[in-house]
């Protein structure tokens, strides 16, 4: 596909999900029609009136972008750091509304309550305070670390635009458990991989960090690739090889994980989008490496998409105990489906395989399982708002 045919794909997902935006606000507006709270219904079509606004806005400045003869990487940047400012928007007067309602004393459903900005929950269902404490976690990241050889583990996340805000991304949560070891990269927002190129562009060669000390960095992409390597693999060739300086009197060694955020079609997109960026700077693209997950995933779109996948690999699994008296783990045997796992989980995954400790691992899931309690607790407030208001 070429370029600018994907760039127009882009665009025009991009007026879908405006447009989908706006089909859901009306739907919203609509349940809330014999709603007897006069402020609410009045919220509601002002924000019907926006959206209309805004999905003409993206509609004219998509198509002053073309004529301008703005195509290919550039208009897929200009489009989704525009529909990123947007959502910021919203996200701020939400909370805005939020305090205005409790300054008034007025009663305010949750589906427009003010959202916390670190799990990007509705305040009555906030979970930071339910999620595993940072400074165990970050205190075992840097036990380990200094008994692996010294290198740091940093989790580059390259988050899709669609699930930014989201309360039910995982991602998140990796940011929020490892704020010292992991750091933000929106796909699309304009810079954003062309900042992400710069600091994996220096992967195979040492530096000075201006201390002293040498300062080598290496890089690799998470991803199921059939050509992928393993972990151990990639940490044969670019740990534990002669290609990391043992010179110099001090090493800091880097391992930066460039973990691809979004749904699997998102993502399979998103790396197809990298490869083309960094072909176009004449860089190569860092390593690809693929995970070796035992267990099913517990995230909540995972157990909702391939539920039949995980009945079938557990059937599958019992069979092989009664037929060989041992459960066969190995990944070649697995439905491809049922190992599909989180952003989140997919972290930890990596962080065991790399021989930390299981505790780490436990940790991500259990913020998992709070995000999807909080999900359904969301879901379950909005059920009865909606019922009490017809």
């Amino acid at each position: 596909m070429s370029a600018t045919r994907k760039t127009t794909t882009t665009t025009k997902n991009n007026s879908r999900d405006a447009s989908s935006l706006l089909q859901s606000t009306t739907t919203t507006t609509s349940s809330h029609h014999h709603n007897h709270n006069d402020h609410n219904n009045s919220h509601h079509r002002a924000q019907w009136e926006r959206q209309g606004e805004w999905l003409m806005k993206l509609r004219t400045y998509r198509d002053d972008l073309i004529a301008q003869g703005s195509h290919g990487w550039d208009l897929m940047e200009a489009m989704t750091t525009l529909n990123l400012e947007h959502k910021i928007s919203v996200f701020q007067s939400q909370q805005q509304h939020q305090q205005h309602n409790n300054s008034s004393s007025i009663s305010n459903s949750s589906s427009t309550s003010s959202r916390c900005p670190h799990c990007w929950h509705n305040s009555n269902s906030c979970i930071c305070c339910d999620l595993p404490k940072l400074s165990h976690l970050e205190r075992l990241m840097l036990t380990m670390e200094d008994h692996n050889d010294g290198y740091r583990v940093k989790f580059l996340i390259v988050m899709h635009s669609k699930e930014y805000l989201s309360a039910g991304n995982s991602a998140k949560l990796i940011l929020s458990l490892l704020p010292n070891h992991s750091e933000l990269f929106l796909f699309g927002k304009r810079g954003e991989m062309d900042r992400l190129l710069s600091i994996t562009t220096d992967t195979e060669t040492d530096w000075n960090d201006g201390t002293g000390s040498s300062c080598s960095t290496r890089t690799m992409i998470l991803w199921p690739d059939k050509n992928a390597r393993s972990v151990h693999e990639f940490c044969q060739d670019a740990i534990g090889g002669k290609s990391i300086s043992s010179t110099a009197t001090t090493t800091s060694r880097i391992l930066q994980v460039i973990v691809l955020d979004g749904t699997y079609s998102q993502a399979r997109n998103m790396l197809h989008s990298l490869r083309k960026r960094w072909k176009e700077k004449d860089k190569p693209l860092p390593k690809i490496v693929q995970l070796r997950p035992t267990t099913n995933s517990v995230f909540h779109r995972a157990q909702k998409n391939y539920g039949k996948a995980h009945r079938q690999q557990q059937q599958q699994e019992d069979n092989d105990c009664n037929e060989d008296n041992t459960a066969t783990t190995n990944n070649s045997r697995k439905q491809p489906l049922a190992m599909r796992i989180s952003t989140a989980e997919a972290c930890g995954v990596l962080l065991m395989e790399l021989g930390m400790p299981q505790e780490i691992q436990d940790c991500i899931v259990q913020a998992v399982v709070v995000n999807n309690k909080a999900l359904n607790y969301a879901r379950r407030s909005d059920e009865i708002h909606h019922g009490e208001s017809k």
